[in-house]
């Protein structure tokens, strides 16, 4: 979504909210802090659910 968007890589992700199913939803604690670090993200919140589903929620301007 950021390349079609021309943005760079290094714009932090304010929140991502995802929808998954309940085993995949239980790991995401596991997973949080190597995807926020990675994907610089500042939030993610996720819910048990269908379909599947990921929203990244907006970005944060980077810093000139």
């Amino acid at each position: 979504q950021r390349s079609k968007a021309k943005q760079p890589l290094k714009v932090l992700i304010t929140k991502v909210t995802i929808k998954a199913d309940p085993k995949a939803v239980a790991m995401m604690p596991q997973l949080d802090a190597d995807l926020r670090a990675a994907l610089r993200v500042q939030q993610f919140e996720s819910n048990a659910g269908e379909p599947r589903e990921i929203v990244v929620a907006g970005y944060e301007a980077a810093a000139s």
